[in-house]
């Protein structure tokens, strides 16, 4: 399986990473949409990265040396990281209000989302169950951002001191109450790693469409920093 995993799993990651680039789903203006208190954006505008090269991704980093099941899933998680690093990087309040209309969740809301995905990569990476429903985290913007990086690390990291994991035997698990449901690793993949991506792509453009977009010479391509 370890072999025909590579070729399928890859042909996957390139039909999807297609669809980073989704457009918003409605040109209507921006609205500002009350949250929970558990849930509110910070007031303060976040400045641009200058104070931020340490978190994680801000730069892909080196490819792992050895080319394994293991190591090609480290490889993607990697690239999802790069891309959340630079899509969620200094948004403003105006950005985690905005809402592309007809009942679409928020930029903020979405964040939330893509952290909750994070927490199910990595857990499920790791061979830990996923219980649901899934946990409330009181975090503000900053603090969410920063929780979904680390767990996107944690994954990758995982994988890259474990390059010989067999994913025969791994599954994605979900713990609800008494009952525990079990899935093939297979559904991680196409799951929540690529809809994590996804979700990241509609920051990208949602930020654009409230007037903030990502850093121009951000390359998905070589992953190397802008600056």
């Amino acid at each position: 399986m370890n072999q025909y995993i590579k070729s399928v799993f890859f042909c996957g990651v390139l039909a999807c990473l297609g669809m980073n680039t989704i457009a918003a789903q409605t040109t209507q203006p921006s609205k500002t949409i009350s949250t929970q208190p558990t849930s509110k954006p910070t007031t303060q505008a976040m400045k641009k990265s200058e104070l931020m090269p340490n978190k994680p991704y801000h730069s892909i980093g080196e490819y792992p040396s050895t080319f394994t099941t293991a190591t090609a899933i480290q490889r993607t998680i990697d690239g999802l990281g790069y891309r959340y690093h630079w899509a969620s990087e200094g948004l403003l309040e105006a950005d985690l209000n905005y809402s592309p209309g007809n009942d679409g969740i928020t930029t903020f809301e979405t964040l939330k989302h893509i952290h909750n995905l994070s927490v199910t990569i990595m857990t499920t990476v790791k061979g830990q169950d996923n219980l649901r429903p899934s946990p409330e985290y009181d975090m503000d913007y900053e603090g969410l951002r920063n929780a979904t990086l680390e767990n996107i690390k944690a994954a990758s990291d995982f994988l890259a001191q474990n390059p010989n994991t067999n994913f025969d035997e791994r599954e994605l698990t979900f713990v609800r109450g008494e009952k525990r449901s079990a899935f093939p690793f297979w559904n991680l993949l196409n799951g929540p790693i690529l809809d994590a991506v996804y979700h990241t792509g509609q920051i990208v453009s949602f930020r654009r469409t409230s007037g903030n977009p990502v850093h121009p010479k951000m390359n998905v391509f070589s992953g190397k920093a802008p600056y």
